[in-house]
């Protein structure tokens, strides 16, 4: 599936591109008196590559086209080459993109707020929720990331409304949904009508213009020579690369099944327009599936084979044009600065104008570059207020530029749901409620609960205090329930543990990726000993809590990140702690917990994390962990200390260690560190291996002893194999300690928090 979704994205890789692009200043006009050259591109997915290698061709020769028509793909390709990009600076891109991420729905995080990343994208699905209903789309993939760069990169024509304008007039050919029907577009915003030529049905969503809602052109007429035709030309050479219909045990997914549902009826137009060809070349593609974004520099050469096969063709139609009379267009770099004489925001429903302002950093009179257009969208992206933003120019003279940011915003309320399992927590189905601006403008809420073997449950609120959202107030209640062994008694103990923490926090930005809080909160829990033993503790705890904390989070994504940090410090006071705990032990009528070596005197905790990956080669990434913990001062024992164990932290306050389970040990301190290696076997699969040292049982500052047993160092072993999929990530490993003589499995299925 993820596979076939890929085959509908090719025009992202026009969005990644970093070689200068060729902005219009004239259009070159042909001789009138001579006959008319069009050039038609056909859709194809990945196939629809080996297009470029024909526009190499065309380039060498010097054939002057006077119309280009395409869909789809040949949309993509022949939309870049009518806008100034030569084929190979299109072939450039096409090598230079990294399509494992492009082809997913992720969010890219480096986008979002600071605050929203880690919990970002974490469910199966998320729809909206309007007028007491989900609402659906007309596709799976939106594709902000897509949306951003087609409009920055198309910047330099997107004043131009007539295609005729284009230095090569263009036409484009989509499908209107409802009526199945063709529509040729020849003018308007360029990269909205690619946008809409190429949205696969059901994969990506339908672009609506001029009130009609447009899917990929491919359904009508994915080889629209007749459009060329239309156009004025008098004679029209006809790429293909499409396959036509496939045979029946050719179709191995439903995606595959929707595709060619959807193409039976250009199936009866292909004929008549390879007739009409004055010229037609058919590249056979032999072994290249619609999906194979993995041979893209293959599928290019074989484009430019073909080409130099019929290389006499290509000359024919450069010796018909010998005596041609052109005026040639001028260019200028695309780095050249616009100065933005106007920014105009459209689509704003419940987000006021002025926020939208503070939060766009560009402003009236400022000069930009495309790029700098681009991390400017990017920002206000980053804002979480909208769901897809476009960018254009209404109008342009010389250097002054109309800008115009179309947006669609969020949805007040989206529902989603997840589900997923781990060795120590077991099953858990999932959903949530997030809701925007509700009640007051400029706040969050969110509401999410598992449900399984240890439910866990959360709700928060969060205020921000400024429209660029660089301070804010976040009210948060948390509630889970879990049980856990404990061997701290001479007798094995398993212990269910209810826990409520509720916080109150101010938090500020401090650059793009960081913020700082301070916090107030308290933490209420409730002991439940399942089993007899010589000691049995049962009841409430609960106390307050002040504290400071900073985080920065960069990775490029949760699960197997090839890149970015993870890092957190936090240090807080735990105060007032009271408790209506029921105690027994063995030889003690009355026992109190100074009994048990207990007390509930105040303590600090101070807690340190850094994690970092860092590439090392397309396949290689170096992964190091740094974690320090200590509870100072702490002599409430293994009620509310550390657990010890696990290779991923699912459960409050764990600390991570190879080749130990879950609370392994409950300890006051830690101080642990583990390097590995990170390598991806494919686009989805990734295996890493793993060593780890851990000590624990020291104090910083002296305090009473504790009664479980203190191993002071250990070391770890593992090997992890991990594929991402659609519910999160699929995740065996493998771990050895030799300190603990045994070797231990775990097995983990989506996200959990």
């Amino acid at each position: 599936m993820l596979k076939s979704i890929k085959s509908c994205l090719f025009y992202s890789l026009l969005l990644l591109a970093t070689t200068e692009m060729r902005a219009v200043d004239s259009v070159e006009h042909s001789d009138p008196d001579k006959e008319k050259l069009g050039l038609t591109l056909s859709g194809g997915a990945a196939r629809g590559l080996a297009q470029i290698g024909v526009l190499h061709i065309i380039d060498s020769l010097g054939i002057e086209l006077d119309y280009l028509s395409g869909t789809s793909m040949g949309a993509i390709v022949g939309g870049m080459y009518v806008s100034g990009y030569s084929a190979r600076e299109i072939e450039e891109m096409a090598l230079r993109t990294n399509w494992s991420t492009l082809f997913s729905s992720e969010v890219n995080l480096e986008f979002i707020h600071p605050v929203n990343r880690r919990e970002t994208g974490k469910y199966l699905f998320s729809r909206p929720f309007e007028d007491g209903r989900l609402k659906f789309e007309t596709g799976a993939l939106e594709g902000q990331q897509l949306w951003n760069q087609l409009s920055t990169n198309f910047l330099h024509v997107s004043h131009i409304r007539d295609f005729n304008d284009l230095p090569i007039p263009f036409a484009c050919v989509a499908t209107d949904l409802e009526t199945g029907e063709a529509v040729v577009l020849k003018g308007g915003k360029i990269s909205k009508a690619i946008r809409a030529s190429m949205a696969v049905p059901a994969v990506f969503t339908a672009v609506e213009i001029d009130g009609k809602k447009l899917i990929d052109g491919g359904v009508s007429n994915n080889f629209p020579v007749d459009v060329a035709y239309e156009m004025g030309a008098d004679k029209v050479l006809g790429v293909n690369v499409a396959r036509g219909l496939r045979s029946a045990d050719q179709l191995r997914n439903p995606l595959d099944v929707i595709l060619q549902v959807g193409f039976f009826s250009d199936a009866k137009t292909f004929a008549s327009n390879k007739e009409k060809a004055t010229w037609f070349l058919d590249i056979p593609l032999e072994g290249i599936d619609a999906n194979d974004f993995d041979e893209v520099e293959k599928i290019i050469e074989l484009g430019k084979r073909e080409a130099r096969k019929n290389l006499e063709l290509f000359e024919e139609i450069a010796a018909s044009q010998a005596d041609r009379k052109t005026e040639h267009f001028t260019t200028k770099p695309a780095g050249v600065k616009y100065k933005l004489r106007s920014i105009e925001f459209r689509g704003l429903e419940s987000v006021s104008e002025e926020m939208a302002r503070q939060a766009f950093p560009l402003k009236e009179g400022d000069k930009a570059t495309s790029s700098q257009v681009l991390r400017a969208v990017r920002i206000l992206y980053a804002t979480g207020l909208f769901d897809r933003i476009y960018v254009f120019a209404e109008k342009r003279e010389e250097e002054n530029t109309d800008l115009v940011i179309d947006l669609l915003e969020k949805s007040l309320v989206r529902v989603g749901g997840l589900l997923g399992y781990n060795d120590h927590i077991g099953v858990w189905i999932g959903g949530g409620i997030q809701l925007e601006n509700p009640i007051w403008n400029n706040t969050q809420a969110e509401g999410r609960l598992h449900i399984g073997e240890n439910p866990t449950l959360l709700g928060r609120k969060r205020f921000f205090l400024d429209d660029h959202r660089s301070n804010w107030i976040t009210a948060e209640i948390e509630g889970s329930l879990i049980r856990f062994p404990y061997e701290g008694h001479s007798q094995p103990v398993d212990y269910r543990r209810t826990l409520f923490k509720t916080s109150l926090e101010y938090s500020s930005l401090r650059g793009r990726d960081s913020y700082w809080s301070v916090n107030i909160g308290r933490r209420m829990q409730k002991l439940s000993q399942r089993n007899n033993a010589d000691v049995n503790i049962n009841g409430w705890i609960n106390g307050w809590k002040v504290g400071v904390k900073w985080e920065r989070y960069t990775l490029d994504r949760h699960a197997f990140p090839t890149k970015g940090q993870d890092l957190y410090f936090s240090l807080s006071h735990h105060f007032g702690y009271r408790h209506n705990l029921s105690l027994k032990k063995e030889g003690y009528e009355d026992p109190e917990l100074r009994d048990l070596g207990l007390s509930m005197i105040k303590y600090q905790n101070l807690h340190a994390k850094w994690l970092e990956y860092v590439p090392l080669s397309d396949k290689y990434t170096a992964h190091f962990l740094i974690e320090f913990a200590s509870l100072i001062d702490h002599q409430q024992g293994f009620i509310t200390s550390y657990n010890i164990g696990g290779y991923r932290p699912v459960v409050d306050r764990q600390l991570t260690m190879l080749g130990l389970r879950e609370y392994q040990f409950m300890d006051n301190s830690y101080l642990s560190g583990r390097i590995g290696i990170q390598r991806a076997l494919g686009e989805r699969f990734f295996a890493s291996v793993m060593m780890q040292a851990g000590s624990w049982g020291f104090s910083l500052i002296p305090i009473l002893p504790s009664e479980w047993p203190h191993h002071d160092f250990v070391l770890g072993w593992g090997i992890s194999l991990g594929y991402l999929s659609r519910i999160g990530p699929v995740e065996t490993t493998f771990s050895y300690s030799p300190e603990m003589g045994r070797l231990v499995g775990y097995v983990n299925l989506g996200w959990s928090f």
